[in-house]
């Protein structure tokens, strides 16, 4: 699903950019780490890209984060599942 996801936003690109592929591909599997302390699930990955690795250059960033919330969102998903019966 991942792959998929980084597929679709590769081709809305709007400059081109070396390893863009992998770059969201990364920000988009870094949103899925999460940590549980005790049972408060933390989105972990998403704060770090929220906070510390916010893309410095402006060569698509609405990709880039669009990539991080839709790793936000696998990240939710995957919450509801382990909860559910």
């Amino acid at each position: 699903m991942p792959v998929i996801i980084a597929l679709v936003l590769l081709n809305g690109r709007q400059e081109d950019e070396n390893f863009l592929f992998l770059k969201l591909f990364g920000y988009l599997f870094l949103a899925t780490l999460g940590l549980r302390l005790i049972f408060l699930p933390i989105p972990l990955g998403f704060l770090l890209f929220y906070f510390l690795l916010r893309p410095k250059s402006k060569l698509n960033e609405d990709q880039k984060h669009a990539a991080a919330w839709w790793g936000l969102g696998l990240y939710v998903v995957s919450l509801l599942i382990s909860i559910m019966p």
